[in-house]
């Protein structure tokens, strides 16, 4: 059984070990944890003398006696940590969102430790290090994009907290993350949530289209609006409500919601300048007026990753459609991608001009990032 975990052993600090076959082998390969978060397969004891390589005290803790023999070690192998790479801290200051979230070298210095290994756990959980080496863009990735996003977000969540008297119910702090289809919300989003609930902060995440129209009240409203191509209910796997019974259950309480969409933020335009754009618009920037009370409001903060050329997110859908056909998971064809891409293209066109330059309505500055990515997904500016 491999180690759970490594963290550096020395004197005064908590040292854990897997149970099992693994004490009965002399603990030959320990694990250590300064955190004390342990499971079933993990014991704990205090560390009285360590040096480099070994560990020639070991305290075992009274709810151990289950491990046979662990008082009577003289001797223990410890395996310490992996240090982080001399270059890891100006890489990451390197990047262009180093002075948007306020990592300064001085303040990556102080956390290096964290980074590097909040950057193993994520590459590990996004499947980055199958083959045990980091690719140049899957660095950028994780260090110049997601965890700078996860520490400008968890800065908010802390300043959020602050603002509440000690044992004062607070309210979950919620981000919401506007971003065009197809341009990597998801997997920030999974990012964020996977990194905050490792680290201690419960979180949540949802999507605007967890609470699309069903597929029946789809049909209706394309009915009801016979003709709008911008309404029709395409199907084809594009579009209906999972069943209750498949939802998932979220325990409280929560401190942190992730809520993304591709349409979040989206404010309505002057008519003549939604309709100049496509006339059909005008149903749609009617709907929009609702938006602000139902959703928006009750947004702290705001994530804008933004884009160069609405266009690519045609070709962005169109590789995932392929990579899905090379599964053998059905897929759109490429005619049909583009009848799909082409129903959000003009309420792309419309309405992200003024997101991008305005903001969401009563968002401030100070608590939103915005992100420029290029066409492959990667942080620019």
């Amino acid at each position: 059984m491999a180690p759970l975990s490594y963290v550096t052993a020395r004197p005064g600090t908590y040292f854990g070990f897997q149970s099992g076959p693994v004490a009965q082998r002399s603990l030959s390969r320990c694990c250590c944890d300064l955190a004390g978060s342990f499971d079933a397969r993990r014991s704990f004891g205090l560390i009285v003398e360590a040096k480099k390589g070994s560990l020639t005290r070991f305290e075992p803790r009274n709810y151990q006696r289950r491990l046979t023999g662990v008082a009577r070690c003289q001797k223990l192998n410890v395996v310490s940590k992996e240090a982080p790479p001399v270059d890891l801290q100006d890489f990451i200051c390197s990047g262009v969102l180093a002075k948007k979230v306020g990592a300064t070298p001085e303040r990556v210095a102080e956390r290096l430790d964290e980074w590097y290994k909040l950057g193993n756990q994520l590459a590990h959980f996004l499947k980055f290090d199958e083959d045990g080496k980091l690719s140049e863009d899957e660095k950028i990735r994780i260090y110049q994009y997601y965890l700078p996003v996860y520490f400008w977000v968890r800065d908010q969540l802390t300043d959020h907290r602050s603002r509440f008297a000690s044992g004062a119910p607070i309210p979950p702090f919620v981000v919401g993350i506007s971003a065009p289809q197809g341009c990597g919300k998801t997997t920030i989003v999974e990012s964020l949530d996977y990194l905050f609930n490792a680290t201690g902060s419960p979180a949540a995440a949802m999507s605007m289209d967890d609470v699309y129209l069903t597929a029946e009240g789809q049909d209706k409203l394309a009915a009801d609006y016979a003709g709008n191509s911008l309404v029709e209910a395409a199907r084809n796997g594009r579009g209906d409500r999972a069943d209750p019974s498949k939802w998932t259950e979220v325990k409280g309480p929560l401190e942190l919601v992730l809520f993304e969409g591709w349409m979040l933020g989206f404010e309505p335009q002057p008519e003549e300048a939604v309709t100049a754009v496509d006339p059909e618009l005008a149903l749609v920037n009617k709907i929009m007026e609702k938006y602000y009370d139902a959703w928006y409001q009750y947004i702290d903060s705001w994530i804008i990753v933004q884009v160069g050329d609405v266009n690519w997110v045609y070709d962005w859908r169109l590789q995932a459609e392929i990579q899905m056909r090379a599964k053998g998971k059905g897929g759109m064809t490429d005619e049909e991608v583009q009848d799909f891409v082409s129903r959000y293209i003009p309420a792309y066109k419309a309405y992200l001009p003024s997101l991008y330059k305005d903001g969401p309505k009563n968002s401030k500055p100070e608590k939103t990032l915005r992100l420029d990515i290029d066409q492959n997904r990667n942080p620019i500016g």
